[in-house]
């Protein structure tokens, strides 16, 4: 679950407004977060991300807004690969360290043929998906994780996603690639500074 109220929050008090009384409150399911370049997709993300006592390193927060969002949550960007010459298991113990969740189930990787450190970008990425399909996190945020996969795999990483919002996960992912955006059905939008839900 997400819930955001009256979110007011700039980078500076000199800088503009990047969100204005925003709210919006979103369940379980796959949601794509639309924005103009600038509109504060990944400044949203990161908020939704980071701990209560964190956030104002982001910037300036009025005191009357209201970030709730479940305890367990994953933020993946374009800059969260494999470290270089990581086996499986360290590659595990890695993922799990840095978004301090369980695994609850055995890994098992897709790609044995070759160490990690020497898979492509595209297929680090699907090894990630494999493993979250694992971890199973109450919360996925995605900012524009799956925008510079190759075309092969992004239908692998979108049944990923599906998968795991029908089992109860929340993912909201961020992308301004056509091919991409029209996968989704439940959309969120910045628009004007505000937060509007778009279900079909």
């Amino acid at each position: 679950m997400i819930k955001v109220a009256n979110l007011t929050f700039q980078y500076s008090d000199e800088d503009r407004l990047i969100f204005d009384q925003a709210s919006l409150t979103l369940e379980s399911g796959l949601w794509l977060l639309e924005g103009e370049n600038g509109s504060g997709k990944t400044t949203l993300l990161k908020l939704l991300a980071s701990k209560p006592e964190n956030r104002k390193r982001l910037g300036s927060i009025d005191e009357k807004s209201l970030i709730d969002v479940s305890a367990e949550v994953v933020l993946l960007d374009n800059q969260l690969v494999i470290p270089g010459q990581l086996s499986e298991i360290n590659f595990v113990n890695y993922l799990l360290s840095i978004n301090d969740v369980t695994l609850k189930q055995p890994y098992q990787p897709r790609y044995e043929k070759k160490p990690l450190y020497e898979y492509s970008t595209g297929e680090q990425k699907m090894v990630i998906f494999q493993l979250l399909s694992y971890l199973k996190p109450d919360v996925l945020l995605l900012d524009e994780y799956i925008s510079n996969l190759d075309e092969e795999h992004i239908p692998e990483a979108i049944g990923y996603l599906e998968s795991m919002a029908n089992k109860g996960c929340l993912i909201l992912c961020s992308s301004n690639e056509l091919d991409i955006r029209g996968r989704f059905s439940n959309k969120v939008k910045i628009v004007d500074r505000k937060l509007e839900k778009n279900v079909e």
